[in-house]
């Protein structure tokens, strides 16, 4: 149902799409949730801007990459895409060079989860 998209972030820290990498090459071995598939941009971004009103782009991009185990621009991007489409991030440019991110309307609202 869904098509694969791969992303890589441009020197704005805006996501682009490129060439598509192995599906498990952007995360390190042992890592929590190791298939890609799995990973929830809502939950990585919600988890990662706890106790914040905003956070600077590199900070989250860190934050995110450090916590989850990914060492991969394009799954990031990928990520980011994600939750700025779905309303889960909503992001704030100040600056060409200075870029914010803060939770969507959509980050606090309940998940519901079918499976089993």
């Amino acid at each position: 149902m869904h098509g694969k998209v791969q992303f890589c972030l441009d020197a704005n820290g805006l996501p682009v799409a490129c060439t598509s990498v192995e599906e498990d090459s952007g995360l390190t071995p042992g890592a929590p949730n190791k298939e890609s598939t799995s990973l929830d941009a809502c939950e990585i971004f919600r988890t990662c801007l706890m106790g914040h009103s905003e956070m600077r782009a590199g900070a989250l991009k860190a934050q995110v990459m450090m916590r989850y185990g990914i060492r991969n621009d394009s799954l990031y991007g990928g990520l980011l895409v994600s939750a700025l489409h779905q309303g889960y991030l909503i992001r704030r440019a100040v600056s060409d060079r200075e870029v914010y991110y803060l939770p969507g309307p959509k980050m606090n609202e309940p998940t519901l989860n079918f499976d089993g």
